[in-house]
This record gives C-alpha cells, structure tokens and sequence, in this order.
C-alpha cells in the first residue's frame, strides 16, 4: 500500500472571545504552516463557529469585527457560523460580520426573511487540494425561535446536509463538513448520510483526542475555549484510490503568545474601550450585590425583565450580577462587566402552585450554591432569586432554612389554580434546573436585546426607590411558632 499525505486540515472551534489563550493558538498556527509550505504541502485552515462571544468586552464593543480580524490575520480558509454569530448578534450586526473577511462563510442552512441565502455565505465550496477535488460543507444548529425573532430563517441542518452532499458526491473526492450541532448530531449524520468522509464538530465541547469514527466517517473535536489547536492529516492510497484521516491534538498552554496578534488585541481593545465608555446613568449611591441577600441591583433587573416583557411578575436569579457598581457615571462597559451573559428575557404561564414550589426551592442552600454551566450563563452560581410584582413572606427555621408562609401577587394572595403571565430567563427554559420553567409551550422569547441591555434602559428610566422596597419579607414572628 502506497500512501501519500494528501492536505492536513487545521481547526478551531468554541474559541468563546477567550482572547487569552488565542496568541498561542496564533503561534501554533503560524508553526505549522510555515512547515506545510516550506514542503510545499497543501492545508486549510478553518473555524466551526462560535469564535466570537459578546460576554468578553472587546467582542461586545467591536460587534465580533475584532475577531473577525484575527481569524483574517491568521489568514483562515473557511468558517462556519455557531449560535453565538447567529443568534446573539442582531440582524444588521450579523449582516455586517463579514464584510471585511478574507475567508468564505459556509453555512448551507440560514436565509434571510424572505427565504434568499444571504450575500456573505454559501452553502458549500469546493477546493483543489494537490489534485484533489475536497468539498466543504458548513452547517449550524437550528434554534428555530431564536433566528426567527431576529429576521432569520433557519432550516433543518440534516436535509441541508444531504442536499449538500448530494450536490458535490459525483464532483468531488472528499467531503469535509464543519458541524456546529454538537456531537451527538454529528454522529448521527455519520450515520444516516453517508459519503462524508470527515465531520469537525463543535457546539458540545466535546474533547476527541483520538476522534472518533462512525462508520467511514471521521468525527473531531478539541474541546472549548482555544485550549487546543485541531489537525487532521488526510492520507491517499494512491492504488486503492482510499482516503484516511488521522486526528490529532495540539495543545498550546506552553507555547509563547504570538507578538502581532497581541498586538491586534490591544488595536481593537483600545477601540472597545472608547465605545463602551458612553455613560448611561449617574447613582448617587454605591449599588452592593449579594447573592445570598436582597438587593437593589438584583431587584432592578427583575423590575428591567417585567418591563420588556410587559408582565407583572418577574423571576430573575441574582447570580446574574456578577458584581456592584459605585457612585458616579455609569458606562456601557460597567454594566457589561456586571452582567456579561449573551442571555434574553422571555414570558410563559405559570399556575400559582408552580410558583409556589420554584420560589420554595430557591431557597434550598444547594440551589443557592448550585453552579451553573452553559446554557449562555457567565457566572459563577445560581444566587437567590430575585423578584418583581411578588412579596414573599418567609420564617426562619431552628436548622437555619427558610420556610415560606405567604405569597402575594398584584392581584392579591396567590392562588394554586390560578395562571400567571410571568417573565424569566431564557436559560430556565433549555435545561431542567427548574422543571415549572422548562418544556412550556407557550414560551416567547425576547429578542435582540441581553439582559445587559434591559438594565441599561431600567437605569435611563430613572426613579431607583422602588427596586429598594423588599420583595422577601422576613417575619420574626412566625419564629415562635417554630421553636
């Protein structure tokens, strides 16, 4: 058997703006491809989304136009988008992402409203590879609800993928997919559509050292974060005409940052910096955040979340702030630093006895410790739950835990039977960290504005007294009858 190294592939994926760990990915890069053309061998460089994430301010102050500019300066082949391109930017901000990209967007699932496949992207492309004919196919997960809200059209990403495939199998010899749907999906499509040869997957942070294969499929991915820098070597018998993928892992914690790419990080730093330094309000006092304690800052995003989805009831967790603001002005990037989350608001029906038990549990010591991974949070835990439109009368209890003993509602005391309109978080609705707020088929979700963006526009608002009248009242009383 003769075979011979047809291209490697260089990947990336799950970056999340952790500019951190991006200089050494940069010298990583700039290693291996320096290798590839001193011995005159072919290579593709390519990213499978979410590269950009608005919790970091440089992302958030340039739109991700910084990271786009990294991703030119290391001079990317190809990228496919994740939910953080998608789904946190608005609709002229995505339009605009790529504008000024040297790479080609393959994305073979999203349309603009009128069902059109936007100018900056194609579904797939074809690149010739020292002789070899190599198909690119990107495609992303479909969070129907969500591109809808914003203006998108988003469409199932298996029947994309099989058209796909279909179209480029008889003019190609290699079938490359760039899966932002996670692992689980990815296997999948290894195994319903077949002629893909090999799958790099994101959107999981799925770590594959070795990869992982399913059927003549290949599927690879490196984690999360920039921590490791992916390679695929793609290997040809040239007498059997048969393609072989061999998966590997760089890691970079050790290797020296690249000098032009620090150097680019701080150009579009200095530019965030100048953006987000719009003042947004002037406080008269410090602001102090708890996550154990009512506070003003938590109530104030309860009272922003109400407003937006014109409820009078809110439950916000207070983990959601990330830290206090002081006397004095106020900018963009203060309440960007206390409340960093790509998250959205949402509305749904809860009956009283739902409410009832969620507002019990969040009181439990392990819900208020409970971590919190994913899910668009950018915290460090769950915190207590802060409320808009209830007062929650509680006792203290010998062991130290709190027992609820009245609720009441801007319609009176809240009744087990009764359906409320109430406004939360999106992240309660994707996992099952409260089960009232989970599945709920009447769930409208918000768009495009973070929960960073209600604050602000609470703060403009004005009148702060409000936010400082307590919505969880303790009743020494009860005590006694305790004891």
């Amino acid at each position: 058997m003769i075979s011979r190294l047809a291209f490697e592939v260089l990947f990336t994926h799950d970056l999340h703006s952790h500019f951190e760990n991006w200089p050494k990915i940069a010298s990583k890069i700039k290693q291996l491809t320096e290798q590839r053309r001193r011995n005159n061998e072919p290579y593709l460089v390519v990213d499978i989304g979410d590269h950009l994430d608005r919790a970091h301010f440089i992302t958030e102050g340039s739109s991700g136009q910084a990271n786009v500019a990294l991703l030119n300066k290391m001079a990317y082949d190809y990228v496919t988008i994740g939910n953080n391109e998608g789904i946190t930017l608005d609709y002229p901000q995505l339009s605009a992402l790529y504008h000024d990209a040297r790479f080609k967007v393959v994305v073979n699932n999203l349309f603009d409203h009128e069902g059109k496949r936007p100018d900056w992207c194609t579904p797939y492309d074809v690149k010739t590879l020292n002789g070899i004919k190599v198909g690119i196919i990107g495609t992303t997960v479909n969070f129907t609800d969500f591109y809808e809200q914003l203006g998108w059209k988003i469409s199932d990403p298996f029947q994309a993928v099989a058209e796909s495939v279909e179209a480029l199998r008889k003019h190609v010899d290699f079938i490359l997919l760039l899966s932002h749907l996670g692992l689980p999906r990815d296997q999948q499509l290894a195994e319903e559509i077949k002629g893909i040869d090999l799958i790099l997957g994101a959107h999981t942070h799925h770590f594959l050292p070795e990869g992982l294969k399913v059927g003549n499929t290949l599927i690879h991915q490196v984690g999360r974060f920039g921590q490791y820098l992916g390679r695929v070597q793609v290997y040809l018998d040239q007498e059997r005409h048969i393609f072989t993928c061999n998966p590997q892992v760089e890691p970079v914690d050790h290797l020296e940052p690249d000098q032009e790419t620090l150097q680019t990080l701080g150009m579009w730093e200095v530019k965030a910096d100048h953006y987000l330094s719009q003042p947004v309000t002037v406080l008269e006092d410090d602001l102090p955040i708890s996550w154990d304690e009512e506070t003003i800052l938590g109530n104030l995003l309860a009272e922003a979340v109400s407003d937006w989805c014109q409820t009078p009831i809110a439950l916000v967790n207070t983990g959601l702030i990330l830290g206090p603001l002081t006397q004095g002005t106020v900018t963009l990037k203060d309440v960007h630093r206390i409340c960093p989350h790509p998250i959205n608001a949402c509305r749904l029906s809860l009956s009283g006895s739902e409410i009832l038990s969620l507002l019990s549990r969040s009181l439990e010591p392990s819900m208020l410790h409970f971590q919190i991974r994913g899910l668009g949070f950018r915290g460090k835990r769950m915190g207590m739950m802060a409320l808009n439109g209830l007062k929650v009368h509680y006792v203290l209890s010998q062991d130290g835990t709190k027992r609820i003993v009245r609720v009441e509602t801007p319609e009176g005391p809240i009744q087990p039977d009764h359906i409320y309109s109430v406004a939360t978080v999106d992240m309660f609705t994707f996992g099952r960290i409260f089960p009232e707020l989970y599945g709920k088929t009447d769930t409208e979700y918000f768009l495009p504005d973070f929960l960073r963006d209600l604050l602000i526009k609470r703060f403009q608002k004005g009148d702060l007294k409000k936010a400082g009248q307590n919505r969880w009242i303790k009743h020494p009383s009860f005590c006694k009858k305790e004891d």
